[in-house]
């Protein structure tokens, strides 16, 4: 009975990953292919003297909708290989600078912040494999974040372990849906996105295929402002005025207790041990250095 009641369950799940991926496909396919559809039949009319800027505009609704598909597929096929276990992984040492540029080569329209870029460390994965992570993160960020702010991605080495960080400025996400949200087809309240809801699913899966670790920490818009400012400064110490004048305003100069109670909670949030930091740093009576 035991066996049978498992077996269901897998069933039923299988069944809802089944209905998901078919309402999901089906409009994220269609929306592409009648893009394409409207373009080509457009561009063969013969009684219609296009000029050379509508042609251009056409060709190049060609060739975003197409691009669409060709990423819409390939996710698809990442997440077989995934859930069928088929995924091969070639470890070697990655630069995670290389990787994020190769990101970006494939995300021209994102606006994003790369911090010391030739600081980030080396480690042990599958150079494809990590690329497209980083892609994954930085694209899904990009979609949360205000258009008057860009993306920030840094990157810190703590020991043995190599912390890549992509700082989005959205709304955040709810406790309850942290571990959904990494689940295949899931959107959440982004109704009106593109794409089917694979791409943190497919970073978290791809991820832990080279022994890593993928999740999300929930900052304060508060928080965020404060690490932004001493990111912006490596190694480099930053005056509690400064901190205070452009976190809260020149009003707030003085408040250094303002300092102590956010600085603690970032530690918390960001360092291994908060008691004994080794990225937010502390000097007595000047300020606070973020070293990478």
């Amino acid at each position: 009975m035991a066996q049978q009641a498992a077996k269901s369950r897998e069933l039923v799940a299988v069944d809802r990953l089944r209905s998901a991926l078919l309402a999901a496909v089906g409009h994220d396919l269609r929306t592409p292919l009648a893009s394409i559809k409207a373009a080509v039949s457009s561009l063969r009319q013969d009684d219609v003297a296009w000029t050379a800027t509508e042609s251009a505009e056409l060709l190049a609704t060609i060739e975003e909708s197409a691009d669409r598909l060709n990423a819409l597929v390939a996710n698809l096929l990442d997440m077989s290989r995934l859930q069928a276990g088929a995924l091969s992984v070639q470890s070697q040492p990655v630069a995670m600078g290389e990787a994020v540029h190769h990101a970006l080569i494939g995300l021209p329209d994102c606006v994003v912040d790369v911090r010391q870029a030739e600081a980030f460390p080396t480690v042990t994965g599958d150079p494809g494999l990590l690329e497209r992570v980083v892609a994954n993160l930085i694209a899904n960020a990009v979609r949360f974040t205000p258009g008057d702010r860009p993306v920030t991605v840094t990157a810190l080495r703590d020991g043995n372990i190599a912390h890549l960080n992509v700082i989005d400025h959205g709304p955040g996400v709810p406790v309850e849906d942290r571990d959904r949200m990494f689940a295949p087809f899931q959107r959440l309240d982004d109704r009106g996105a593109r794409g089917v809801g694979l791409g943190l699913a497919i970073a978290r899966g791809f991820t832990e295929a080279m022994g890593g670790t993928l999740g999300e920490v929930r900052l304060t818009p508060t928080e965020w402002y404060l690490l932004e400012v001493l990111v912006r400064h490596p190694g480099k110490l930053v005056s509690q005025r400064q901190l205070l004048h452009e976190v809260w305003g020149p009003t707030y100069q003085s408040e250094t207790n303002y300092l102590r109670v956010y600085i603690a909670q970032l530690r918390r949030k960001l360092e291994p041990d908060p008691a004994a930091p080794v990225h937010l740093i502390t000097e007595p009576g000047m300020g606070y250095r973020f070293d990478p």
